[in-house]
This record gives structure tokens, C-alpha cells and sequence, in this order.
């Protein structure tokens, strides 16, 4: 990952709650970053959550803003509605 994007990315995480990315924060970015350049769409949660074997109190805890905030991490539009 470079440089700038770490940065952009840490920026992003103090304006949506999260304190520190971790490894885990990085696998959910990656993952829905894939399936939107494979798929141009948001990867909906249920996809997510079945991938990354998590469930709604993992998501929540990683990402407190929710999918909103999961897609700025991600440097993705923000979608329209949630999944």
C-alpha cells in the first residue's frame, strides 16, 4: 500500500470513529475494494459477512459508522442505500 493511501486511510478512520486500523480493517477494505472492481457495485453486507466469516457485532465494532464509512476507508462511492 502506498504511502499517500495510508495516510488518506488513517485520516479517514479519525473522522469515522476508529481509533487504529488493524489487520482486520485492512481484509474488509481489500475485500470490498475486489468485489466493486469486479462487480462496479458495493459488495452488499451479507456477501461481506459471509467472506470475511464475521458477523453484525464484528462489523459494527470494526466500522462504527457502518457501510458509509467502510466505503470512505475504502475510497469507494458511498452507496445509496444500505445492503
Amino acid at each position: 500500500m502506498e504511502e499517500t493511501e495510508l495516510k488518506r486511510m488513517m485520516s479517514v478512520a479519525a473522522k469515522e470513529r476508529i481509533l487504529q486500523l488493524t489487520e482486520d480493517h485492512f481484509y474488509i477494505i481489500k475485500l470490498v475494494q475486489m468485489y466493486y472492481r469486479h462487480n462496479n457495485k458495493i459488495m452488499p453486507l451479507y456477501a461481506l459477512f459471509r467472506e470475511a466469516e464475521i458477523d453484525f457485532k464484528e462489523y459494527a465494532r470494526l466500522f462504527p459508522t457502518g457501510l458509509h464509512g467502510l466505503c470512505r476507508l475504502a475510497n469507494l462511492p458511498d452507496p445509496d442505500r444500505c445492503m
